[in-house]
């Protein structure tokens, strides 16, 4: 019976399959969610290795602004992002005192200059 071969399949691959449609649907939810999902798929992603901490966070600041969101402590979005970042091989390094987030690749992360949030007349 087909019920009972999709169970069997189901324990196999132990989890559901997912289409294309429902994955966009769900990341478009976690963004609505998660406004720090927004922040990293808006302008995180592309091509890089790692960032400062500070400069995450003031780059934050300016989309949150740009965006429409309040933006959390610097405490907070820390914490959040670490959060948000689970799973993803994301790690943490300190140079000469300095605290960098390290993008290992895996969606190949960029950051955009803080002009892309900017209107002209806040230049």
């Amino acid at each position: 019976n087909w019920a009972y071969e999709g169970y069997k399949r189901l324990r196999e691959q132990k989890k559901f399959t997912e289409t294309p449609e429902q994955k966009e649907m769900r990341e478009e939810f976690k963004q609505i969610t998660n406004p720090i999902e927004a922040f990293v798929q808006e302008c995180l992603i592309g091509k890089f290795a790692e960032i400062e901490r500070g400069q995450l966070y003031q780059d934050y600041v300016v989309w949150c602004r740009s965006a429409g969101h309040e933006s959390q402590s610097r405490t907070k979005f820390i914490r959040n992002f670490k959060t948000t970042m689970k799973g993803r091989n994301v790690s943490e390094k300190t140079i000469h005192g300095t605290r960098y987030f390290v993008f290992d690749n895996e969606e190949d992360f960029v950051p955009r200059p803080l002009s892309d949030f900017y209107d002209e007349e806040d230049s």
